[in-house]
């Protein structure tokens, strides 16, 4: 009685695995497809990190601020962006969006798909622990016969 109650549990958990992680790619490839359409509105420049600071907020959580410095149609722009890579360093340059309205509404471009790899990576992380969960019993089965018939087949 309790091994199949473990059984059915441990079904239940990769059966919402499953449904998790096919939600997160699902989820994953709207985002990705969202952000490239709206990319398309945009233009690219490149941009030279000037500042980088660290602080602590008023909740005590350390946050990053990054200055960057580009340049359209001969006239020099100096913002700060949103969000925050450990890679980054002063003096590095980075691809960014912007807006051709509004050249100080950018955002680094390899931010934006950094998001949807994150969630897609969720996903199939969850699909692959659902599998294991699911047909984890029925590949062991299925290996011993291979196995046992293997085994067989050489006495014979």
């Amino acid at each position: 009685m309790g091994r199949k109650c473990k059984n059915e549990g441990l079904r239940l958990v990769g059966i919402i695995l499953v449904i998790v992680g096919v939600g997160l790619c699902v989820a994953g490839v709207r985002y990705g497809k969202y952000i490239a359409e709206s990319n398309k509105n945009e233009s690219s420049v490149v941009a030279t990190i000037t500042n980088i600071t660290s602080y602590e907020n008023s909740k005590g959580k350390e946050e990053t601020d990054v200055y960057v410095t580009y340049e359209i149609d001969g006239q020099t722009y100096e913002t700060q962006l949103y969000g925050y890579s450990f890679t980054w360093y002063k003096g590095k340059k980075l691809t960014l969006s912007y807006n051709p309205n509004d050249p100080y509404d950018v955002s680094a471009q390899e931010l934006e798909y950094m998001s949807v790899i994150m969630i897609c990576t969720v996903g199939l992380v969850s699909l692959v622990i659902a599998c294991k969960l699911l047909l984890g019993n029925k590949i062991q089965v299925y290996r011993a016969k291979r196995k046992k018939a293997k085994v067989s087949n050489q006495l014979h």
